[in-house]
């Protein structure tokens, strides 16, 4: 293969100053010529000259053998980073695939979530409305409840309240006059009201029955 320069090296100026300046002249000709060609010149066998050329050849071709292997070891790593960067692209494909793949399966999903939970929220909106005595402005009611959006502990407590509640007058007389709309209801927190205290007996009047002792006299028995 054909050098595209060769190297001279000043340690040959000595060897090179001892020949003519036409021999030192055809000398650096050969080399050239052998760079580029690999011909050996004719030079006498027993010539300086062919001795000094036989000399400076042979770290031509050292120099030559080891620029070689360095572009081996300059292409291999390029072609280790290139397919190691095409694995890297092949790799990002895939993950970026399955990463679309994910987000769409949990948008999928968060979507079955969505129309559970409205589902479910709907359905409990509805168990309210037929226990609430009052059916007004259904959809500000609908509105106010799901904000609130009651777990089933809450639901229970507003339906247990109403138990009670529907028999107070507030709720049950008047034709509903002064029950509040299921919206204002909620927005109360009505179901937290306590139940009214049932009137106790014990500040009743004191009964007293009369009997008579043994001497005929009066006496009061509290009964």
């Amino acid at each position: 293969m054909a050098r595209a320069y060769i190297q001279l090296y000043y340690s040959y100026t000595e060897q090179l100053q001892l020949l003519p300046p036409e021999q030192c002249g055809k000398l650096t000709i050969a080399l050239l010529n052998y760079a580029q060609t690999g011909v050996i010149p004719d030079f006498p066998a027993d010539s300086a000259v062919f001795m000094l050329f036989s000399s400076i050849r042979s770290q031509i071709d050292r120099d030559y053998t080891h620029y070689e292997a360095k572009c081996k070891k300059n292409s291999d790593n390029a072609n280790q980073r290139w397919h190691g960067n095409e694995a890297n692209a092949s790799d990002n494909m895939r993950t970026d695939a399955n990463y679309a793949k994910e987000k769409e399966n949990e948008k999928n999903n968060k979507k079955e979530k969505n129309k559970e939970n409205e589902t479910e929220l709907e359905n409990a909106f509805s168990t309210f409305w037929e226990a609430y005595p009052k059916k007004a402005c259904r959809p500000r009611a609908r509105e106010v409840f799901a904000e609130l959006n009651p777990d089933a502990d809450t639901l229970t407590a507003i339906l247990s309240a109403l138990e009670w509640q529907k028999h107070t007058p507030a709720f049950s007389e008047d034709g509903l006059k002064y029950c509040p709309s299921p919206a204002k209801y909620l927005q109360d927190c009505r179901w937290l009201d306590e139940p009214p205290v049932q009137a106790s007996n014990n500040n009743a009047a004191p009964f007293f029955s009369l009997e008579f002792d043994a001497n005929g006299n009066e006496v009061a028995i509290d009964d």
